[in-house]
């Protein structure tokens, strides 16, 4: 490794970019308010399941939830927040922390390459992460990935920082990887990772993976066992066989899922027009780098960067859903091989001769600065995109009576309006798809499933309670038709902007 970061001039460099990484995130969220700026459905279910845990209700127990129950616990004093003064309020300052921990984790990404390859790495790896689009869109709402890239680059950053991770390193890592477990099972190749980085004769090894282990472990089962212990067939319901048992969903092929990792837009192979596939190139080049120096002893940072992309890659490739928003997560290791191949070329250009070696990485800093280009002209033209429709159905839910029951088939439709959930049903979705298979039923597609009477039992009874259903184009896709005629006897379309139902008449 070149060595510790030294001097002003490269802290205040890697300052500098994570604050444009902060300044791109905040930027719509400034610009257009929280509802204007596009939130989505997974960082509504989140913060919703926050909202109920701290008033009581459990996830697995009391409503579904389809992931560990580490991000409910991060979103916590938000959630309380949330149930304590106004939820959309809440919801934004929310967001307004996790553009303030991506700065973060942009800044140790970043100090991490530095340290590892020298200057070229850390700038090109911070900057690429900054401005990667995925990553930026997931990193101004509440989605699990930023807390969990950030555990991750934590992981990371202890477990790399000496040549022999001492006593106290191994446990501190250990520690943060079995947090990052407990908020995305996707965190497993990185604790796999850490076991690969380690040199086979290194002395002390076995002690140091043994704490390493152990913690994990420990702070795995101290954060999970309080959720999964009061309904352990729940627990791994929504950990486990929601995720085994759920039809393909999303990009189904392997070769349009490689296609989207790599960044391309769909039937494009254009590097030019593709959101981040200049800088996962640069990626690409870094994996052959790092595969070539993995023998090394000392190159531990490298192995362990090139397991963490391989093994979430595949993880990726061969799921049952996959949806280019994933590329969140797996940006975090793609911007440290980027930079992985940034400092070798970087150091391949200071070998030419003399008078060569000054135009050489004068030209070389011009090429490595077009990868984040390409990606940030995605970012700028992502902050463009607004939602109007959302901040008009949140006027409509406000007028709304505030004692009603409201069932959203969208969390952050009832957020909009200042409304936390009625009853514990944060994620029609997911709940539906689980009771269709949970009989033992399996379905080709999401069609076939929606269209399945056992999928629409627990969701027409949640409706049959409330009062107000603002069902929208999700719950349009995901209601039967039988349900649908249920809907249109028991229910009037409300005359509002949205997609706003109420009850006129009791359930059967």
């Amino acid at each position: 490794m070149p060595g510790r970061l030294r001097g002003r001039g490269p802290l205040w460099a890697l300052l500098a970019v994570a604050a444009g990484a902060a300044a791109v995130r905040a930027a719509p969220i400034v610009a257009y308010g929280r509802f204007g700026s596009r939130p989505d459905y997974d960082d509504g279910v989140n913060f919703a399941a926050a909202a109920l845990l701290v008033g009581g209700d459990l996830p697995y127990r009391d409503f579904f939830y389809a992931h560990p129950p580490g991000g409910p616990l991060a979103l916590a004093p938000f959630g309380l927040l949330a149930r304590l003064t106004d939820p959309g309020g809440a919801f934004t300052l929310a967001g307004v922390a996790v553009v303030a921990t991506a700065a973060l984790t942009t800044f140790l990404l970043g100090r991490l390459c530095w340290r590892a390859w020298g200057p070229a790495a850390g700038l090109v790896a911070a900057a690429a992460y900054a401005v990667h689009p995925e990553v930026v869109v997931a990193e101004r709402t509440t989605f699990m990935e930023p807390v969990l890239n950030l555990a991750c680059i934590g992981l990371a950053t202890v477990w790399l920082g000496e040549a022999t991770p001492s006593r106290r390193r191994a446990l501190a890592a250990g520690a943060l990887a079995g947090a990052a477990v407990t908020l995305k099972l996707w965190a497993v190749p990185w604790v796999v990772a850490a076991v690969v980085a380690v040199p086979r004769h290194q002395e002390g090894r076995r002690a140091g993976l043994v704490r390493f282990v152990a913690a994990a472990a420990a702070v795995a089962a101290l954060v999970t066992l309080p959720f999964a212990l009061p309904a352990p067939g729940s627990f791994l319901d929504g950990t486990l066989r929601f995720h085994l048992w759920r039809p393909p969903d999303g990009t189904l092929s392997t070769t349009g899922r490689v296609h989207e990792l790599l960044g391309f837009i769909p039937d494009n192979w254009s590097v030019v027009d593709g959101r981040h596939a200049a800088t996962a190139l640069l990626a690409v080049g870094g994996m052959a780098v790092a595969t070539w120096r993995a023998r090394r002893a000392e190159a531990r940072a490298e192995r362990f960067f090139l397991a963490a992309f391989v093994l979430v890659a595949a993880a990726f490739l061969s799921g049952r859903s996959y949806y280019t928003h994933y590329n969140a997560h797996l940006g975090l290791a793609e911007a440290a091989l980027a930079g992985v191949f940034a400092g070798a070329l970087w150091d391949l250009a200071g070998r030419a001769p003399a008078l060569a070696a000054p135009v050489a990485r004068v030209a070389l800093a011009g090429v490595l600065v077009i990868a984040p280009w390409y990606s940030f002209r995605e970012v700028r033209e992502d902050a463009r995109v607004r939602s109007p429709e959302l901040e008009d159905l949140g006027s409509a839910v406000r007028a709304l009576p505030g004692d009603a029951c409201l069932l959203a088939f969208e969390p952050t439709w009832g957020f909009a309006g200042g409304r936390l959930p009625s009853m514990p049903v944060i994620d029609p979705y997911g709940m539906m798809i689980f009771d269709a298979v949970s009989g033992g039923a399996r379905f080709d597609d999401l069609g076939a499933l929606f269209a399945a009477e056992r999928s629409q039992r627990r969701i027409t009874a949640a409706m049959a309670a409330c009062r107000f259903v603002v069902v929208g184009s999700r719950g349009d896709f995901q209601l039967s038709g039988p349900t649908k005629a249920w809907l249109a006897q028991h229910f009037v379309r409300l005359d509002v902007p949205g997609d706003i139902w109420e009850r006129i008449a009791p359930p059967p």
